[in-house]
């Protein structure tokens, strides 16, 4: 959570006195005389009180006020007014027989101070993590003794020793919320100067010694309770309280019930944008027109801001999704926008974090569950959430909603369902189908304006585009909108059928049909109606169409031609079939077809795929279906492998990420199938776009997968390892990677196969990462001859793009040059983007490092143009990598506010997508950047942090990079001394990651 603002947020006069006291407007502290300073002190010390007029005189001039007091005593307070009332919300206002200072509290610091701390209070028992963010807002306000030069004067102490008093049970609260939270160290960080300063006050002594003995530090809290009976005995006579007492035994005999803490709450972050656009609104809900929702919009339009919750429920079909996507267009004007997460595709309810952390772009965090992750980046968001089609999953839908809207006060959520989600403070808004004709033998004129009919007849007009409705057909039409209910989707299937059936001819069959479902409540007989209808156009395919319908139900988020063809056409139903089949599908409403770039992509509306679903679960051909869809994107992924190496990478990485949604519940059918062949196969074909594109969530497939035992001696298993061990060291875990990957070549060795050269690029890193340079350096060269040996002109670019980085980074750019110019002729032979982003980039660090400003300029260019080319193929990862040393250059030169704006976007890349691998290097890289402005004590806190992580030695780090941080770092000593900057970097080393980003970001928006 970032640090709060310490001033006041309107442009109105602002009243200081917790500190020196003062006057400060929109344009900076106003000048003050110090008699009309002292009556300032006077009137904030009895704020909203009558302060006579001889009080202030006595303030003035004690017992000896001269003869013309009382009009020089106006004069000063004529003039103060005219200070404190030049902006609204603030006047001194005469009241015989004296004056009242009328303030508004928001414009005096000791006011919003002690409003603040009561809220921090009052949040402390249900959310301590929230308690101490509030709490240290109102530290905030702190700028010195409240009163400070009148705070000996008998009309200010009380005042003053008041708002001291407040101060200290600021900080107490403050650090019983840490200890509630389990944040021990932080909480003893604060505590011992407390109780150095307030030796004597039980309270904080108590929580140290409970935050010492919950760190570990046994001893030490024994001490502090020693050093408390000590000075109670030695300053005061008094023996210590029953309750410091009761303390010292527990922690003595370390009673375990002392280690009892509340669980950890999620942290909240910073986060202006998602890491990725938001999911877009299918082609065919963008094009068509809401009819007959006016109302509803614009009152869900005006609540949605207001509430946490609202839930648009109905039957199926009745149009809740096609409403909620109007409701998003029209929300999109909230700060953050709109997100939208369709759960359709979601199998079962463990899949829902996951689905909605795709959606958004979220990785799961190092210590945090992927639904902890989720809410961590939505926290400081202002933003509409749309979670359509919940209802399949609702119990896993509803406790993640519950979480996102404890926790994310400026989400507003908007979800679809068929059953409300049973939460409190829920808005249920329940969507009825569309007026009917009220009377089926009104004039023409009147049934065509009639909202189901305009459904019905938009739809037919598609189909066949002479109909309209005339007098002919006005009554069979209406008879069937109100046959139908009125709701949009049966509207829509029955209307598919106007290029066969006159409207006579599909009334007269609805009639047979419907007749015998009217009984029970409306909103029953709506549903089975809908399914009725369904049904009846399912029998009204042929049987070639009933088959194909059923087997589409398998896709999840939808499907090109292709993968139709290769997952459906088996079976007894030929493959050239599926095209022509599908085509009298889209006719017939049965199947939605978008355009995207160009390319037909199909999605069956989730009522008919969930009507598919059953069928297909009913039917022989479910196993083999389902086998058939992995074997589909398995291909697809294969396929995709060599082509992510050359020129059509952008391409192909625009394909995977479309069917993310298939890929993962094609790994679903893989674990629980246990075809681990396939599975294995399609992560590891898979790897490179993953990581490319940082789609993480590739890495807990292969866990899950590596973890079968019947993949044991799979010759696939040892590089899905590899992909496990990147994995680990992308989060930072680089003990862990190392083990993974030393596992992987081992188990390489034990099975005869060849590595493909994961395995040695987790440990180069990770070995160089951790300060062992020599031993990292000797495994990237094997990397380097496992890509030579593979004749993969993108792996070798690659390889000799990471050896290029770390020789440059050993103070050897000939040999940086050397490997550079290697990975430039490998890229230009594959023709990847990637590999040409990779090039650039080495041979940029290369030539920056020799440090002349016209190397650093020229390799600017480059990494500039790696960038760019990064840009080009979708490579989120080597274009934040890249912008990472190019920002830091800028720096060099002087351009400082471009840089700082920079490392905002790459350290919010880096956080989203869980890489604290590259976060740690951007964040060394700022810290430098913080020092060389003047911001010490956050650059000498990063330091800490960086350090605490092990990563000091991290890659990129050329010898002048090496030289300018090691000078950064010792001018901090210089202007803080070594006392001071030593602190803050216990205070970074201490600081858990997330708060390390959260000040970053703090600082960078301050600076700019």
């Amino acid at each position: 959570m970032a640090p709060p603002r310490c001033a006041n947020d309107t442009d109105d006069v602002d009243l200081r006195l917790l500190g020196s006291v003062a006057v400060v407007g929109p344009t900076g502290q106003r000048s003050l005389a110090p008699a009309a300073r002292t009556l300032l002190a006077v009137l904030l010390a009895r704020r909203r009180q009558l302060v006579s007029l001889d009080q202030l005189s006595d303030v003035l001039w004690g017992d000896a006020p001269p003869t013309t007091a009382r009009p020089t005593l106006q004069t000063h307070l004529s003039k103060l007014r005219r200070v404190v009332g030049a902006e609204a919300g603030a006047s001194i206002v005469h009241r015989p027989p004296g004056y009242v200072l009328e303030v508004d509290r928001s414009l005096v610091d000791a006011d919003r101070f002690e409003d603040t701390l009561l809220r921090g209070k009052a949040l402390a028992s249900s959310a301590p993590r929230d308690a101490v963010a509030v709490i240290d807002e109102a530290l905030c306000w702190w700028r010195g003794p409240a009163l400070c030069e009148f705070a000996d004067e008998p009309w200010a102490r009380p005042e003053a020793v008041r708002l001291e008093e407040l101060r200290l049970m600021a900080i107490e609260e403050r650090a019983q919320a840490l200890l509630d939270s389990g944040e021990h160290a932080l909480a003893v960080a604060g505590l011992e100067p407390m109780v150095d300063e307030q030796p004597l006050r039980e309270r904080p002594r108590l929580q140290l010694m409970r935050a010492l003995h919950a760190s570990g530090r046994q001893a030490e809290a024994l001490r502090c309770a020693q050093e408390g009976r000590r000075l109670l005995g030695d300053e005061l006579g008094l023996d210590p309280s029953a309750e410091l007492i009761r303390l010292e035994q527990a922690i003595a005999t370390d009673d375990p019930t002392l280690r009892a803490t509340r669980v950890a709450e999620p942290q909240r972050e910073i986060f202006d944008q998602p890491p990725r656009a938001p999911a877009p609104m299918p082609a065919t809900l963008a094009a068509t027109q809401l009819v007959g929702r006016d109302d509803e919009v614009r009152r869900l339009t005006a609540t949605i801001p207001t509430v946490g919750l609202v839930t648009l429920t109905g039957p199926g079909g009745v149009g809740k999704t096609r409403l909620a996507f109007e409701l998003a267009r029209a929300l999109s004007s909230m700060r953050d926008g709109v997100r939208l997460v369709e759960l359709a595709p979601v199998a079962d309810g463990d899949a829902v974090g996951a689905a909605v952390a795709a959606a958004l772009g979220v990785e799961r965090r190092p210590g945090r569950s992927l639904d902890e992750s989720v809410i961590e980046m939505l926290a400081p968001l202002e933003l509409v959430l749309v979670i359509d089609n919940c209802e399949h999953v609702l119990d896993a839908s509803t406790r993640l909603i519950a979480e996102i809207l404890r926790w994310c006060p400026g989400v507003h959520v908007l979800a679809t369902s068929r059953s409300a989600m049973g939460m409190p403070g829920e808005h249920i808004w329940p969507i009825t189908p569309l007026p009917v004709p009220p009377d089926v033998d009104a004039p023409v004129e009147i049934i065509a304006t009639n909202p189901a009919v305009q459904v019905f007849a938009n739809r037919a007009g598609q189909v066949s585009p002479t109909f309209s409705v005339d007098d002919a057909n006005a009554r069979d039409v209406a008879e069937i909108c109100t046959r139908l209910d009125g709701i949009p989707l049966a509207l829509e299937l029955a209307a598919a059928r106007m290029g066969s059936l006159p409207p006579s001819q599909l009334r007269a069959r609805l009639n047979e049909r419907f007749d015998l479902l009217r009984q029970g409540p409306a909103v029953e007989a709506r549903h089975r109606t809908l399914v009725d209808l369904v049904q009846w156009s399912y029998e009204l395919l042929t049987d070639e169409e009933q088959v194909l319908l059923d087997r589409l139900s398998v896709f999840a988020g939808g499907f090109d031609l292709d993968a139709a063809e290769r997952t459906c056409g088996v079976g007894g139903l030929d493959r050239g079939r599926v095209l022509p089949l599908l085509s009298e599908l889209v006719e017939k409403s049965l199947v939605a077809m978008d355009v995207d770039r160009g390319t037909a992509r199909y999605r069956q509306l989730e009522t008919i795929r969930q009507f598919g679903t059953r069928r297909l679960e009913g039917s022989a051909d479910l196993d083999a279906i389902h086998r058939s869809h992995l074997q589909t994107f398995a291909a697809v992924a294969t396929a995709a492998e060599p082509a992510l190496e050359g020129p059509e990478e952008a391409a192909w990485g625009d394909r995977l990420e479309r069917e993310v949604d298939n890929l993962r519940a094609a790994v679903r059918t893989a674990v629980t199938t246990g075809d681990f062949d396939t599975g294995l196969a399609l992560v590891v074909a898979a790897r490179e776009f993953s990581f490319r594109h940082m789609r993480y969530e590739l890495v807990r497939w292969a866990e899950e997968l590596t973890d079968l035992d019947a993949a044991h001696d799979h010759p696939q298993r040892p590089a899905a390892l590899a992909v496990v061990a990147y994995g680990s060291f992308v989060r930072g875990d680089l003990g862990t990677a190392i083990e993974q990957a030393l596992h992987s070549l081992t188990e390489n060795d034990r099975l005869s196969v060849p590595s493909i050269g994961l395995a040695e690029r987790t440990l180069g890193n990770a070995l160089v990462y951790r300060g062992d340079r020599e031993e990292g350096q000797r495994w990237m060269d094997r990397m380097v001859t496992v890509a030579e040996k593979s004749g993969i002109d993108g792996r070798i670019a690659h390889a000799h793009y990471m050896r290029s980085v770390a020789r440059t980074s050993v103070a050897d750019p000939d040999g940086g040059a050397h490997h550079a110019e290697c990975a430039t002729r490998a890229a230009e032979r594959a023709g990847s983007p990637t590999a040409l982003a990779q090039a650039a980039y080495a041979t940029g660090l290369a030539r920056s490092s020799r440090g002349g400003t016209t190397e650093i300029r020229s390799g600017l260019a480059l990494l500039d143009e790696a960038a760019e080319r990064a840009t080009e193929a979708g490579n989120r990862w080597i274009r934040a990598f890249a912008l990472t040393e190019s920002l830091w250059l800028r720096a060099r030169l002087g351009d400082t506010e471009l840089a700082l704006a920079g490392y905002r976007g790459i350290i919010e890349t880096w956080h989203q997508s869980g890489d604290w691998a590259n976060q740690w290097l951007s964040l060394r890289q700022l810290a430098g950047i913080f020092a060389s402005v003047g911001r010490d004590e956050d650059a000498a806190l990063l330091f800490g942090a960086v350090n605490a992580a092990g990563v000091r030695a991290a890659l990129p780090l050329s010898p002048p990079d090496g030289d300018d941080l090691d000078e950064l770092a010792r001018g901090l000593e210089e202007r803080l001394g070594s006392d001071a900057v030593a602190a803050s970097r216990r205070r970074g080393e201490l600081l858990r990651d997330e708060a390390v980003v959260a000040t970053a970001l703090a600082a960078i928006d301050e600076l700019l």
